[in-house]
């Protein structure tokens, strides 16, 4: 569990510094809004994989119960998750069709949904195996934090040509 956790951590905060680089030196051929939409879900999705990669061990460093430490650490997931999906429907809902195709949209928030029932299962009928289901709901939240970095990376305008 530790070094899951860990790792998930590291690899977040270097997303989280990859973001800052990719943004401040790339010429994205992105609108502004959505380039603005995709720099926030990056880290908003990154930075909650890293505060929930550290919660459990610092629950766990605190003496805290196995069930109650993965109950506590779940909820908190759920509710970033919550509010990120409902940060991103906001943010998608005044986006084209063209900045954000339709399929991106179902796909990214039907995985999101499907993590937070998923969790909340876990909560309510499965605690023994909620440590596993925890693990993949932050996996979830790196993993499309690095879609949008990837959606970054790919929209830098590599032109040579001045402007």
């Amino acid at each position: 569990m530790d070094s899951s956790l860990e790792l998930l951590a590291e690899l977040s905060i270097g997303l989280v510094g990859f973001a800052g680089v990719v943004s401040a030196l790339g010429r994205s051929r992105l609108s502004k809004a959505t380039l603005s939409f995709r720099v926030g879900a990056l880290l908003i999705n990154s930075v909650t994989a890293l505060v929930a990669s550290i919660i459990p061990l610092l629950l766990a460093a605190h003496g805290v119960s196995v069930n109650v430490l993965w109950t506590i650490a779940t909820v908190f997931l759920v509710l970033a998750q919550i509010g990120t999906i409902t940060w991103s429907a906001r943010w998608v809902s005044s986006l084209s069709s063209e900045e954000v195709p339709n399929l991106i949209r179902v796909v990214m928030f039907s995985l999101i949904v499907l993590t937070i029932l998923y969790e909340l299962y876990g909560i309510i009928f499965d605690l023994p195996s909620l440590s596993a289901i925890y693990i993949v709901g932050v996996s979830v939240s790196f993993g499309v934090g690095l879609f949008h970095f990837c959606i970054l990376v790919l929209s830098i305008n590599v032109s040579t040509e001045s402007t």
